[in-house]
């Protein structure tokens, strides 16, 4: 071979070796950033995690309340309505109000 054709693949070389230890940088800079990225992800995921189970306590604060309120009201719709409901509701009114009567006008606490 003659000294030209040595010189390019030499150049050649040195070329292609350079461009892939600069490749093999940028990939290394890369994998970092991903493994900072997916670093960061977890935090969130966690954070997420934390707010979710705050929610879902809420909630079910939320839910007790709501079928204790039903359960009142159902409860009050059937002593309203039957005729012993009433009167044991109106025994109770005349007895609270008798009791306030005879401390002289007081109201029990």
């Amino acid at each position: 071979m003659d000294t030209t054709a040595q010189l390019v693949l030499v150049l050649m070389i040195i070329a292609l070796g350079s461009t892939m230890t600069a490749v093999g940088i940028m990939v290394f800079f890369v994998l970092k950033d991903l493994r900072d990225s997916i670093r960061r992800f977890n935090l969130v995921l966690t954070n997420f995690e934390t707010v979710s189970q705050h929610l879902a306590a809420g909630s079910a604060q939320i839910d007790e309340l709501v079928s204790s309120l039903r359960q009142t009201v159902e409860t009050f719709k059937t002593q309203a309505a039957s005729p012993v409901g009433s009167l044991v509701g109106m025994f109770n009114l005349v007895r609270s109000w008798w009791g306030r009567n005879a401390k002289g006008g007081e109201v029990d606490e």
